[in-house]
């Protein structure tokens, strides 16, 4: 499924995803159990908020196809406060 929506020349190190599994992706709960972290350190990554991507959900694609709509973690920190206040 994911394979088609994915460029093959894109570098992703892992697909996680919020539903039921899908061939080749990580269920988000699976990471959330208690003494199974999988990552033994903190990653060694510089982000820009602003710009760069934290998610990309799929749009129900009402005009069409579905499309990623690529947000950023600035963008994802300001729907929590618009949200929660």
């Amino acid at each position: 499924m994911h394979g088609d929506i994915i460029h093959p020349d894109t570098k992703f190190q892992e697909i996680v995803v919020l539903g039921p599994p899908s061939p080749g992706c990580t269920v988000f709960s699976d990471l959330c159990v208690p003494g199974q972290h999988r990552v033994t350190s903190e990653p060694c990554v510089t982000i820009n908020p602003r710009y760069d991507l934290a998610v990309l959900p799929y749009s129900s694609g009402t005009t069409g196809k579905a499309k990623g709509v690529m947000l950023t973690h600035y963008n994802v920190i300001a729907a929590i406060h618009m949200i929660f206040g």
